[in-house]
């Protein structure tokens, strides 16, 4: 009995960590409607932003106490018990998932014209939720480490439906088939893979 429990929790959990992700959309109206020269100075503000607030976290870690002034300490604690709690697997670099997402959207958005770059950011926020919330749902076929091919399978109906918005259905469809092959097979974290390769 504890051990379903324990699986229903730790979906409970990828189900909002994959929430939080699938709201990186969000930069996709902001490449749009402000260009690729804003964009690219919002989002590089952004991966900074995670990335300091990453090496806070480990510093602290070591010292294992606040280290900002006492005034700021619930500023601290909310970080603390509503985002990095919630959000942060226990293993993993802090904000690792936060700063490859915007540091792939960064760099697609620099290689790649805009529209381009907003349709590939899309698929990342979307298609690569949804091959891991099918994948660890329904996943009992692996093909490659963690990944299956019901998950893959996921990201490829997903990221065919987000890319309609932007390219003809048969572009979407080999382009769908390039982001799945990229989230299933490269060792490159998917946030970087997907947006480049797709």
């Amino acid at each position: 009995m504890k051990r379903k429990s324990a699986g229903r929790n730790d979906f409970s959990f990828e189900i909002r960590r994959q929430a939080v992700h699938a709201l990186g959309i969000f930069t996709v109206p902001i490449i749009l409607y402000f260009g690729k020269v804003f964009s690219l100075i919002f989002l590089g503000a952004v991966v900074v932003f995670f990335f300091v607030l990453a090496a806070y976290k480990l510093e602290k870690s070591k010292r294992r106490k606040n280290i900002l002034f006492e005034e700021l300490a619930a500023i601290e604690n909310f970080f603390e018990e509503k985002i990095y709690a919630k959000f942060e697997r226990k293993e993993s670099f802090p904000m690792k998932g936060a700063i490859l997402f915007y540091l792939g959207a960064f760099l697609t958005l620099l290689i790649f014209p805009e529209k381009t770059a907003a349709a590939s950011i899309a698929v990342l926020a979307i298609g690569d939720s949804v091959s891991t919330l099918v994948g660890k749902r329904f996943g009992k076929h692996k093909i490659f480490e963690k990944k299956t091919w019901e998950g893959s399978l996921g990201f490829f109906i997903s990221a065919f439906v987000v890319l309609l918005f932007f390219v003809s259905p048969q572009r979407a469809i080999f382009a769908a088939l390039v982001g799945a092959l990229a989230e299933a097979f490269l060792k490159i974290d998917d946030n970087l893979s997907v947006p480049l390769a797709t």
